[in-house]
């Protein structure tokens, strides 16, 4: 089962469980709901839960492995989440909820759990895995040059971000900007920046300047050093010994399918923004916006098992969009209907299925029959 959860902004009037917290849309001004969402491995939604907006990712994970377990009656059931509900805390609940765990580890957790596996992984080839017992849980590692690549290319960049602000902080400093005259002034920024590029780690303030009012920053090579030393290292870690194999990452990589539906409910569903007032009719939004989901989730099903269309369900419905009902009339009297010309690829799509063009036609005359 595929887990993870997002976020819907309201407008207007809120509900009791609209509340601030990290926004997915970018939209801090604005009060939410989080969303929990768990799919098979297909993409099909087979539970969902709205929480308060200001609910964390890992706060969650207890609850919907306890639901699923006693909703379910679940055996043999693993949990692939993501980073976000990471904590040996919930690898734990999941285990006492009977159900197991796949989730892909932190850049925080991958040095606590592979860091005494240093020297081995430093002799890693490109796209090689390894295969770890860690007490009573197995890790998947993989390394990936290219991915490397991607990380130091990254934090490079917000490197130099950094210290191009550091330097402008420093000069408006010096110069007793008016904004920038004071260290309080100068932590306010600073907190700003933090927020901004997530780089507090890699810089300090030089406290000894700092005693003779002097303003300098020391970038902390070391810390950059050694976050380099685990760049490129795809980590996964299950409660399940079969679940960590050569095909581990490919499972795991299935989890965009959750977020696909995020995407695709936001998008297409009209699932945010939200303008209902009150828990139910908010929760009744939601769940509509799920099921209709769902439905189209099913329509691709269909149409890819048995005819191999792989086209999306919205350009489905606008192609069926092209078949209408004529009225057919004589003296102002309506006396039968026909189906407008049913193209050939609407002919493909109703085949899958089981509709023909012509029973469309016959099933409603039979009801314009039973209206007489």
């Amino acid at each position: 089962m595929y887990y993870d959860i997002t976020s819907t902004y309201f407008e207007g009037n809120t509900c009791i469980l609209a509340e601030y917290g990290y926004s997915r849309d970018k939209r801090k001004d604005k009060k939410q709901v989080v969303l929990a969402l768990v799919t098979d491995k297909y993409g099909f939604p087979i539970y969902a839960k709205v929480f308060p907006g200001n609910t964390t990712d890992n706060t969650t994970v207890d609850f919907i492995s306890k639901e699923l377990s006693k909703e379910y009656k679940l055996i043999n059931t693993i949990i692939v989440g993501d980073r976000g509900m990471i904590s040996n805390e919930n690898f734990q609940k999941i285990t006492k909820n009977k159900m197991n765990y796949l989730m892909a580890l932190s850049r925080s957790h991958i040095k606590k759990k592979i860091s005494i596996h240093q020297n081995k992984l430093n002799k890693m080839k490109d796209k090689e895995i390894k295969i770890i017992k860690l007490e009573d849980v197995y890790l998947f590692i993989q390394y990936s040059e290219q991915l490397k690549i991607e990380k130091q290319k990254t934090r490079n960049k917000k490197i130099e971000k950094m210290k191009k602000r550091l330097e402008f902080l420093k000069e408006k400093f010096i110069k007793k900007h008016k904004k920038y005259s004071s260290f309080e002034e100068i932590y306010f920024w600073l907190g700003k920046l933090n927020n901004q590029l997530s780089c507090k780690k890699y810089y300090n303030i030089d406290e000894t300047k700092k005693e003779k009012n002097k303003l300098n920053f020391i970038i902390n090579n070391e810390t950059i050093k050694d976050e380099e030393k685990y760049d490129g290292f795809i980590v996964l870690e299950s409660s399940l010994k079969t679940m960590i194999n050569k095909n581990s990452l490919n499972l795991y990589k299935n989890l965009i399918k959750v977020e696909n539906s995020f995407k695709h409910l936001k998008s297409d569903l009209d699932i945010r923004p939200i303008y209902h007032r009150n828990d139910d009719t908010v929760s009744g939004h939601i769940y509509s916006c799920i099921l209709a989901y769902f439905i189209e989730n099913y329509i691709s099903w269909i149409l890819n098992n048995k005819n191999n269309i792989s086209t999306q369900p919205k350009t489905i419905l606008d192609e069926l969009s092209s078949l209408s009902i004529i009225e057919k009339k004589k003296e102002n009297e309506i006396i039968y209907y026909e189906l407008t010309e049913c193209s050939k690829t609407n002919s493909k799509i109703l085949k899958c299925f089981g509709i023909k063009p012509k029973e469309i036609e016959d099933y409603i005359n039979k009801i314009h029959s039973k209206e007489k």
